[in-house]
């Protein structure tokens, strides 16, 4: 009953979050949780059926328990697939070299090695590299909460981009190619104009598919 928030990581985003991406499943669990659309709507989405690769994402991890695994899932999909290539591309199109230091080999190789309860202890998170930067980074630097570089689309998409999301849904080269229901992408466009539900990353991908095609005029 919460009304839907557009603030970064609200409670209500949590609470969402967690109550209807719940799974048995500690792996699929996580991997719903980091999704952008939750896995059972995408396969709602997609005409053919969807492969199921996520439920053996976990199989071959053998760590010593949860947050390693999630550490291990999260360096095999969230990282390559999601933030590292949207830093490359985006340091790439300014001319820029990018080297994230915390990935450095030997500092992977390290943390994996690191017991989890030295890296969580309570709700301080990082807490063995928080010890060792104190002293030599600002501590209103070390204690402040993590925040992503996120961008306001569920606000966009009800506002300035609201007309252009409402062509496509009447006419896109997208529809053409019939791999995803149009009738679902109309019903979530609905649904988050009213504020029941924030639908702004499969809208954005909609969004951004569009422009693509009718740039490069595959369909």
């Amino acid at each position: 009953k919460l009304p839907v928030s557009d603030g970064y990581h609200s409670l209500e985003w949590k609470l969402r979050r967690f109550t209807q991406r719940f799974d048995t499943d500690p792996v699929l669990c996580h991997l719903r949780w980091m999704s952008s659309t939750d896995l059972p709507d995408l396969q709602r989405l997609f005409l053919s059926p969807l492969s199921t690769w996520w439920r053996g994402a976990g199989g071959e991890v053998n760590l010593p328990d949860q947050i390693q695994t999630m550490m291990a899932l999260d360096f095999s999909t969230y990282l390559p697939g999601s933030v590292l290539t949207k830093v490359d591309r985006a340091a790439m199109a300014h001319g820029l070299e990018v080297r994230p230091p915390l990935l450095d080999n030997e500092m992977i190789d390290f943390a994996y090695s690191v017991p989890s309860h030295m890296k969580i202890q309570g709700r301080t998170e990082k807490a063995l590299f928080k010890k060792a930067m104190r002293g030599r980074i600002p501590s209103e630097i070390i204690e402040r909460q993590k925040k992503g570089f996120a961008i306001p689309l569920s606000a966009w998409l009800r506002g300035p981009l609201l007309p252009r999301m409402r062509s496509i849904m009447h006419e896109s080269p997208v529809w053409k190619l019939g791999l995803v229901n149009q009738a679902l992408f109309q019903q979530w466009l609905s649904e988050h104009e009213a504020r029941k539900v924030d639908r702004s990353r499969p809208l954005w991908a909609l969004l951004v598919f569009d422009r693509w095609l009718r740039k490069e005029k595959i369909a």
